[in-house]
């Protein structure tokens, strides 16, 4: 599969959000990517175009909850799916435009993560947006440059990023030594990319962390 048809189908595959009219956006992505500009100059459009598209976006949200379609829980709610959109637009931008990454390679394999307030699905219009960023025990450099321009992309677009990027064995080794990384575990949610690790980790902090130690951690948070 070429570069663009991979584009192509990495596009169809983007949720639907009423806040956000992802199609249309990937496309106009997909578009600016054939224009041959340098990697920096793409970043910055990329920004530029998930800005206004967000900017707009969280208009929406405001009219609907002045006009009383949802109270305030429901609109934190429309803020991480708007939110979880913008993601994915940057996650499609760096993945299937810049590096042509198909995840096929060893160590190419990441998945974006929400935590936190961000990965229980309760944001308000600017909160932090905290990511784990979770990779193979052994991230390729190709890897690493994916998630390199997702975060210079969200960056640009002066989002709060809050990130660390960590393979399921640090997240565990981690979470036994810091409470604040433990509860972080509980409060994971995939927001794209590969969900064979976030699977893994779930089941790894399961066994290692929770199982057996249930009683301590409640004890510690209380």
């Amino acid at each position: 599969m070429n570069m663009a048809s991979a584009a192509a189908e990495a596009r169809s595959r983007l949720p639907v959000s009423e806040f956000l009219d992802t199609a249309a956006l990937a496309g106009r992505l997909d578009a600016l990517r054939e224009e041959n500009l340098a990697e920096a100059r793409f970043r910055a459009e990329c920004a530029r175009l998930l800005r206004e598209a967000r900017t707009a976006g969280m208009h929406r949200i405001r009219e609907k909850f002045l006009a009383g379609e949802g109270r305030g829980r429901m609109a934190s709610r429309w803020v991480a799916e708007l939110t979880d959109g913008i993601v994915q637009l940057a996650h499609h931008a760096a993945l299937h435009l810049v590096h042509a990454l198909e995840g096929n390679g060893v160590g190419d394999s990441f998945a974006v993560v929400a935590v936190g307030g961000y990965g229980r699905s309760e944001m308000a219009p600017f909160s932090d947006v905290d990511i784990l960023f979770l990779t193979a025990p052994k991230a390729s450099e190709r890897a690493e440059g994916a998630v390199e321009t997702m975060l210079y992309i969200l960056w640009d677009m002066r989002l709060k990023v809050g990130s660390a990027v960590r393979d399921v064995e640090s997240c565990v080794e981690l979470g036994r030594e810091d409470m604040t990384i433990r509860t972080t575990l509980l409060e994971t949610r995939l927001v794209c990319g590969d969900a064979g690790l976030l699977k893994e980790l779930e089941s790894r902090a399961y066994e290692g962390l929770f199982r057996k130690g249930a009683r301590s951690f409640i004890d510690a948070k209380l």
